[in-house]
């Protein structure tokens, strides 16, 4: 089961990775820099927009039947978040012909793809929950961009991604409706209680992603779209480092919802440190990997992309750091402690920004990818003192982790519940 999971999100990861390679391909660095930074804003928005609701649904549907209606209500109320931004960025940029309006129009199918993961995961279904939150929407990007018999520049680049991402966030809610349309209970959950307990998950959730992005956005306000589109392309190839972890959060969040509510300490110690050791073995080959190849991954964007190897070492490090930390900010967000989880990132994103101004003004791209190392080094080391202080849980890799590294054993920690 195990073996399977990881081979469909390996997929479906190559198939984010193929599309920026035909995005590279088909764009000039400068454009892409523009459209790279559009997404890194759009997704931005649409942590806003989905305000922690993906994690907090895996929170509420831990042990109960009906999930279909809990993830309506809370597709709707994400609306109210929704609205609001779209009414922000048009008072303050609607005069300035924006070509980011339609990334934060887009943004909605963004939070609905990543809620919809998180209800398919309640589900069991992980694999499928995978493939919607990573490449279905991806793959008809590629397909659109190779059958289309326009020439793509930026402009209709981003007006294919807003049409196709609507399209296809209609497609998926149909097909789910379609298939319960007798479970359905709406408004069933209170509106304040969800926004309430939602609020640390959607801000941590906000600087989780800022720990890793917002040296690019700096980037790009100093550097030029070349310099930019580099260091976008460097940042989402060593994100390829993290791909164990990210495959790891995937099946165990619902279990981790459901140990914190039956109060199942020692299993919680134990997912924890299988997942820390596990992912730390099959991100070490990744790295490996990725420094061998790096010629050659690199080459695949383009002749432009050419990344020294101190760059890459540096945001591969920062990964390194994070893969072994574990699950340890999932942990903190399902169990009621976002706010612990929230602080620790402000901290790290102060202290990283501090020392990259110091060094940036040298080399911003090397002042970049050390502001990018040290927040996320910062956020996941207190990450494990924080969850290490709260549950006394360990979480990284101990003796009995190792011993718990073997196939049916690991199958036994992800699958067997009970």
């Amino acid at each position: 089961m195990l073996i399977k999971i990881f081979s469909v999100k390996f997929v479906t990861v190559l198939i984010s990775f193929i599309f920026s390679i035909v995005l590279t391909n088909t764009l000039s660095q400068s454009d892409a820099g523009v459209y790279l930074t559009g997404v890194t804003l759009m997704t931005v928005i649409s942590i806003f927009v989905k305000s922690g609701f993906d994690t907090y649904l895996i929170k509420i549907n831990a042990d109960i039947t009906d999930k279909f209606s809990n993830y309506c209500n809370l597709v709707l109320l994400t609306l109210i978040p929704y609205a609001i931004s779209i009414s922000v960025w048009l008072i303050f940029y609607i005069k300035q012909d924006n070509v980011f309006l339609l990334f934060v129009i887009a943004a909605w199918s963004m939070s609905y793809f990543i809620i919809t993961s998180a209800y398919l995961k309640t589900l069991g279904k992980i694999k499928l929950a995978s493939i919607v939150e990573v490449s279905l929407l991806h793959l008809l990007l590629i397909i659109v961009y190779l059958t289309l018999p326009i020439d793509i520049n930026l402009y209709n680049s981003i007006v294919i991604l807003f049409t196709v991402s609507t399209f296809l966030s209609i497609c998926i809610f149909i097909l789910l409706y379609l298939n319960n349309r007798n479970k359905i209970n709406l408004w069933k959950i209170s509106f304040v209680e969800s926004f309430s307990k939602s609020l640390s998950i959607m801000l941590s959730n906000l600087l989780d992603f800022l720990v890793i992005w917002l040296p690019s956005f700096i980037l790009f306000l100093y550097a030029t779209t070349e310099i930019t589109a580099q260091f976008q392309i460097a940042l989402r190839v060593s994100i390829l480092a993290s791909l164990p972890l990210m495959i790891i959060n995937s099946i165990s969040s619902p279990i981790i919802a459901l140990y914190l509510k039956r109060s199942a300490t020692f299993k919680l110690s134990e997912l924890l440190q299988t997942s820390s050791l596990l992912g730390t073995f099959l991100t070490s080959m990744l790295i490996i990997f990725l420094l061998v190849f790096k010629d050659t991954v690199f080459g695949f964007f383009g002749d432009d992309y050419i990344i020294e190897t101190p760059l890459l070492m540096l945001l591969l490090v920062g990964q390194f750091v994070n893969v072994i930390s574990g699950s340890v900010g999932l942990t903190l967000m399902i169990s009621g402690y976002g706010w612990v989880h929230f602080i620790n990132s402000i901290f790290a994103i102060v202290l990283s920004l501090i020392v990259a101004a110091f060094v940036m003004p040298q080399n911003l791209i090397i002042g970049a990818a050390i502001g990018t190392l040290l927040a996320i080094s910062i956020k996941n080391i207190l990450g494990v003192i924080c969850v290490y202080k709260i549950f006394k849980i360990v979480a990284l890799p101990n003796r009995q982790a190792f011993s718990n590294l073997k196939i049916k054993r690991i199958n036994e920690i992800f699958f067997n519940r009970n």
